[in-house]
């Protein structure tokens, strides 16, 4: 209905506001320098797309794999734990509710979430000390989901696509990667409740089982073949530092204490409160 139409957009909206106030910050404080300075956008190759998307979405499916294993033992022992429910309501099924969930699912994540995680928030440190840019993205984007189920592969999905950005300064990596994997995920969940024939519902589930599980089996191949072409080094700039001064780097750049802030917020929030 309307008010879930108005609801959804409220929803999106705020969320979009916190993501961005960090990016903000940090932009106001360095507007003079120019924008591909503090974030790389760099033309790459689509092969690199295809290396990005697949290791980050493969190596997160095994650590998803092994923190439902974990969870499951852990519910065997009377440990329960929040897990968030992605699953539009059957009740609000209609053309621009469905648009607005696969928005607020995959588009709005793959922007905002890429800009402040793997841009903003370790730009002074991405080229002068990648290897700590990568650990800091992965670890408070991993934070970020919240749940204890989501953490293992969202820091491992963080880190990996922190570890492309960073290496080819492309932005768009994060974005593209971050975006096709909400994507797949989504497309049951919303065909489940648009779609009442089961048949259907059932040849989606399928599917999505069959692309995932091809892009678990192609990112163990397509590691091996991305370090024989790139290997697995990330060259400092001119200018790099050392492992102390480069955490005074980041803890002299506000949106990184903005994005960390969240990240902890939501963490703290979702599984204590």
């Amino acid at each position: 209905g309307e008010d879930t139409v108005v609801g959804m957009l409220i929803n999106m909206f705020i969320y979009a506001l916190i993501m961005s106030s960090g990016p903000l910050v940090f932009w106001i404080i360095n507007r003079k320098k120019p924008l591909g300075e503090l974030i790389g956008f760099k033309k790459v190759s689509f092969s690199k797309y295809i290396y990005t998307a697949v290791i980050a979405i493969g190596a997160s499916l095994v650590f998803n794999a092994v923190a439902s294993g974990i969870g499951a033992i852990l519910t065997l022992l009377g440990v329960s734990f929040y897990e968030p429910d992605f699953t539009p309501s059957a009740a609000n099924t209609s053309l621009v509710m469905s648009i607005l969930y696969l928005i607020n699912i995959s588009v709005l994540p793959a922007i905002f979430e890429e800009f402040a995680y793997r841009g903003f928030a370790i730009s002074s440190i991405r080229k002068k000390a990648p290897y700590l840019a990568i650990i800091v993205s992965g670890v408070t984007f991993g934070l970020m989901h919240g749940t204890v189920s989501q953490i293992p592969g969202s820091i491992v999905f963080g880190t990996v696509i922190a570890y492309f950005v960073v290496k080819f300064d492309c932005i768009w990596l994060g974005v593209f990667t971050h975006f096709l994997n909400n994507f797949l995920v989504s497309i049951p969940y919303l065909t489940g409740t648009l779609v009442k024939n089961d048949v259907i519902v059932s040849a989606t589930d399928v599917i999505s089982t069959m692309i995932f599980t091809a892009i678990f089996v192609a990112s163990f191949i397509l590691v091996r073949v991305f370090l024989s072409r790139h290997g697995f080094k990330i060259k400092a700039s001119s200018d790099g530092v050392s492992g102390k001064e480069s955490f005074k780097l980041l803890f002299k750049t506000p949106a990184f204490y903005i994005m960390l802030g969240i990240s902890v917020l939501t963490f703290v929030s979702v599984n204590f409160m």
